[in-house]
């Protein structure tokens, strides 16, 4: 995970685990999220398996910018 201070992101490439939440919504509100977090213009998003079953999480391909590497995993 980085921070580019204001919004966090999430690489594939990373080592470290990371800590989130997991919600489940209706049809309407995913499309809010997936407008939300620019999809597929600035995240895209990829299913993994949580301990809850199957999530989506928003990834970044490619990053521009200066950033910090959230060493913990947790952004605030």
């Amino acid at each position: 995970m980085i921070s580019f201070d204001s919004y966090p992101a999430v690489l594939l490439n990373g080592s470290t685990a990371i800590h989130g939440e997991v919600y489940s919504v209706d049809g309407d509100t995913f499309a809010e999220v997936e407008e939300l977090e620019g999809f597929p213009y600035f995240y895209n998003r990829i299913q993994i398996e949580t301990k809850y079953g199957a999530a989506w999480i928003y990834v970044m391909d490619e990053v521009i910018g200066a950033y910090t590497i959230v060493e913990s995993g947790i952004w605030k």
